[in-house]
């Protein structure tokens, strides 16, 4: 585990897509269940879907949109790569094929190009029109590089396919009722504090 060890970091790095939209309710209801910290890396068509400020306020945490971004004295994407683990989710045509043949020209694609391939979970999010034969060899070499693909053969990862790989990989467990406070009341003292860092 990355920073304090109290929690796993889980970064998810999202494409433009409509799943993208429903980032923050599950993110919240992962939070919610687990004890993990999560921080988000989004493309700039993932902002056609959902808001920094959204994501902000259910993680706690700045989201990583520009390459330019600091985490203190240290790049974005080198704070976050240090990371547990990192999911792509939704994980579309263009990322796919963009951190397959090495493209770096937003967010999630620097920091998966950053992120040791071995904590890297791919959820695929091709649209079902789309020819998947295209597709198809950029998964297979995301898979050789070491990445772990989730999904089934129609290449449409589900958010439950993603949240069972995030949590069998960190080995996370249910919070017991009643266990200290809420996760809203977690973030309502974040807020107070200026928030968390990367």
């Amino acid at each position: 585990m990355d920073g304090d060890g109290s929690e796993p970091h889980l970064v998810v790095a999202a494409g433009g897509a409509l799943e993208t939209a429903f980032l923050p309710q599950r993110l919240f209801a992962l939070r919610a269940d687990h004890a993990v910290r999560v921080s988000v890396a989004l493309s700039a068509r993932a902002l056609d879907f959902v808001t920094t400020t959204a994501l902000r306020g259910v993680t706690g945490r700045e989201v990583y949109v520009r390459n330019d971004q600091w985490a203190g004295a240290v790049p974005m994407h080198l704070a976050l790569r240090r990371a547990d683990l990192l999911l792509l989710a939704p994980a579309t045509a263009r990322i796919l094929a963009a951190c397959a043949t090495g493209l770096v020209d937003d967010a999630p694609t620097r920091l998966f190009a950053f992120t040791p391939k071995e904590r890297v979970v791919v959820a695929p999010a091709l649209h079902p029109h789309l020819d998947r034969r295209i597709y198809a060899p950029h998964l297979e070499r995301l898979a050789e590089l070491g990445c772990a693909i989730v999904g089934g053969e129609d290449r449409f990862a589900s958010w439950a396919d993603a949240r069972d790989a995030v949590v069998a990989r960190l080995g996370l467990r249910r919070r017991p009722v009643g266990s200290g406070p809420t996760l809203l009341e977690s973030l309502a003292g974040a807020a107070e504090a200026g928030g968390e860092d990367p």
